[in-house]
This record gives structure tokens, sequence and C-alpha cells, in this order.
């Protein structure tokens, strides 16, 4: 399941209007984390730093995604355990 998980946000979640725009405002987060380093440090220095927080990012919006499937299913199948009387619950 994980496997289909992992293509479903690779393949089609990634480039969902939501999540351009949530990589558009990370875009300009790591711009203005990484400006003032630009007087200290070369362009390749940046870039493997600015590499190395996107590629968190994009870990933790994966993983994020995953934890939010599990959870909705979790709650889904709790949901549906319940008695239809809400009375007896």
């Amino acid at each position: 399941m994980h496997d289909v998980l992992k293509k479903l946000f690779d393949k089609v979640i990634f480039y969902e209007a939501d999540c351009i725009k949530v990589g558009r405002k990370l875009d300009e987060e790591v711009n203005t984390i990484i400006e003032p380093l630009r007087e200290s440090m070369s362009e390749k220095e940046l870039e493997t730093i600015r590499d190395m927080i996107f590629s968190a990012s994009y870990t933790a919006e994966k993983n994020g995604f995953h934890l939010g499937i599990r959870t909705s299913l979790t709650m889904f199948m709790e949901a549906m355990l319940l008695p239809d009387d809400p009375d007896k619950s």
C-alpha cells in the first residue's frame, strides 16, 4: 500500500494546484532564509543548502500525505463500526 501512496503522491498529488501553490510559498521562504548567507557563501554552497531544504521539505510533505491518508482511513473504519443508533454509542 505504501508504494501505491508514494506513486499517487509523486505522479498526481505533487502536481495538483494546491501542492504547486505550497511549493511556490516554500521557494519564497527558502530564498528569504538563505538571503543573509549570500554575503558569506558561494553560489554552489547556497545551492547545496537550498537542495537540502527542498529535499527535507519534500520528504515531510510526502510523509504528511501518507499520515493524512492513514488517519482518514482509520477514522473512516472507526465510523463504520459505530452503531446506527447514536444513543447506543
